[in-house]
């Protein structure tokens, strides 16, 4: 605990100190930890209990407007980047209550300066003063980004009359912007009538602009009629509007579900209930995916693509009586939470009904929930973020598809072009029936920005390649039962000329050939022999050799 406490005081940050009498740590121990920090740090620690805590994050950081009224309801207040700095900033939004009061001194923002270490109260980002007109008193309001730039926009939408309003944060000041309002489909994404029911922005592609989520069941208590709604609206910014996605939220799933409780009158958030759908990035390849779970469904779906959406399915079903198949629910069956988080790699539950489990828990970890699904591939920027690296080292793209295909060898030529071995005809021939289809390519970077940007077929219709060393005005490739020299004569970056230097290394599974081509120290070129076997021979001489450990495997 002494160390944990040096770090967090070497870190200015927080340290949770939770005191268990039974048997789990000593008074004695506590007192050891206190006397520790104040002989060591002094006026750099205060003790503080929950209470005192959530006191001081209330007056520092959001200028006694907590996110929660004394009701529960929420305040309005969001934490988050406003002017594109790197750290959150405070801002307070207007939030429907079901009671038509008007707002509170929401307009001024508090900006962290991380120079000076300090909240700056300022006009400059703050709501714009339209907001404050009666108007909007009773409102919903929801934060975006549908600018590449990255610059928030609050999107209102009145309770009780078909009214949206859009404020987009120039750099200055807060300018409305109607064209996303009054796009042609406005009023079937959910930023118009329908923006109080299910919606959510989300940015799904990672482009930096959020899509619209609209997943919702309706029932008016009047008609007892019940409607289900599900879809996604992509913002185009260049053109500016409003676009159907290809997809839809899963079969059977939905954000809320919503009680109409006066005919023709839009619902507040205090009718609707949430559903339990969550998104977590579970594989990790960078797109968020769907868990879903509550008295009557659950499900996980992962996200395939901006065509067929959450198309993956892990798993799906209806809640049995005794609620234990599947995954325990995310939300209770009024919609109240669960005691569901997301840590390390693992979905918990901790409630009265977890008590038992061990670590008081309930959890699954993502490998578990997808042992089952078959991996697929990774887009380059899913691959690159899969790469975990030790502090002080860096990995970066430098080529992806459609520039290079199934590689599996390259090396760099002295003159920077990057020179890769293709094996496309792996494991049946390019045809399925043992038609040599393998290429040699090189790569170049025209622009210098350290990234390969062209790429140039050198030679094809090879069998089985897979190693390449640049070599003289060419290239040297295996690819058993030969080795040979490849070299473009002419000038327009293909091979022209083609000289078999080696033959007679064995074939049979592909993994195990001849590979790995290597400029020694010496100035001389090393090649693993694979599961050697064979008898090789130079064309340039008269006999061929035997390599020894000459049996599968020496």
């Amino acid at each position: 605990m002494k160390a944990a406490l040096d770090i967090t005081v070497h870190k200015q940050g927080v340290m949770n100190l939770v005191f268990h009498p039974h048997g789990w740590i000593r008074n004695d121990q506590i007192v050891e930890l206190i006397d520790h920090a104040v002989k060591k740090h002094g006026k750099k620690v205060k003790f503080l209990t929950f209470k005192e805590a959530v006191e001081r994050l209330n007056k520092n950081l959001l200028g006694n407007v907590p996110l929660r009224r004394k009701n529960g309801a929420d305040s309005g207040v969001r934490v988050i980047d406003l002017n594109n700095d790197g750290w959150l900033d405070v801002v307070g939004l207007p939030a429907f209550i079901g009671q038509q009061e008007p707002l509170s001194r929401n307009d001024v923002s508090r900006n962290w300066s991380p120079k000076s270490g300090k909240w700056d109260a300022s006009e400059l980002f703050g709501l714009p003063i339209s907001l404050q007109t009666s108007n909007w008193n009773s409102a919903v309001g929801r934060l975006g980004v549908f600018h590449p730039s990255g610059r928030p926009s609050i999107a209102m939408s009145a309770i009780g009359r078909d009214e949206t309003a859009v404020w987009q944060l120039d750099g200055q000041e807060w300018v409305q912007n109607q064209k996303i309002a009054n796009s042609p489909k406005a009023a079937e994404t959910g930023i118009g009538a329908t923006f109080n029911r299910g919606t959510c922005f989300r940015d799904i592609d990672n482009d930096g602009v959020s899509e619209i989520i609209v997943g919702f069941v309706q029932h008016n208590l009047d008609t007892g009629f019940i409607y289900r709604e599900s879809r996604v609206h992509k913002w185009d910014p260049i053109k500016e509007r409003w676009t159907f996605a290809q997809f839809k939220l899963p079969a059977q799933t939905a954000l809320a579900a919503v009680t109409l409780r006066e005919r023709g009158r839009f619902p507040g958030p205090e009718t609707s209930r949430d559903l339990g759908l969550r998104f977590v990035d579970l594989n990790e390849d960078g797109h968020d995916d769907i868990v879903f779970s509550n008295h009557e469904r659950y499900g996980i779906w992962l996200f395939k693509d901006m065509q067929s959406g959450w198309s993956i399915e892990v798993m799906s079903g209806e809640r049995d009586k005794n609620a234990t198949s599947g995954i325990p629910p995310i939300v209770r069956k009024d919609g109240s939470d669960n005691g569901f988080f997301v840590h390390s790699r693992h979905l918990f539950w901790q409630n009265e009904d977890t008590a038992k489990l061990p670590d008081l828990v309930d959890r699954r970890s993502f490998n578990d929930l997808l042992k089952n699904v078959e991996p697929g591939p990774k887009t380059p920027k899913a691959s690159l973020n899969s790469i975990r690296t030790r502090p002080g080292f860096k990995v970066e793209l430098v080529a992806a598809e459609p520039l290079v295909k199934d590689p599996v060898a390259f090396e760099w030529g002295a003159d920077g072009k990057l020179w890769v071995v293709e094996m496309a005809d792996y494991p049946l021939g390019i045809d399925g029936k043992g038609k040599p289809g393998g290429r040699v390519r090189f790569l170049e970077d025209t622009t210098g920005d350290g990234k390969y940007d062209k790429s140039t077929l050198f030679l094809d219709g090879i069998r089985f390649p897979n190693g390449i060393l640049p070599w003289k005005k060419g290239v040297l490739v295996t690819a058993a039962p030969d080795i040979f020299y490849a070299e473009d004569t002419n000038g327009d970056g293909k091979a022209d000329k083609r000289e078999v230097l080696f033959t007679g290394f064995a074939e049979g599974n592909q993994q195990h050939r001849a590979n790995g081509l290597v400029l020694g120290l010496d100035n001389w070129v090393y090649v693993a022999n694979g599961d050697s076997g064979g008898v090789i021979r130079s064309l340039k001489a008269s006999r061929g050799v035997n390599p020894p450990g000459d049996s599968p495997g020496g």
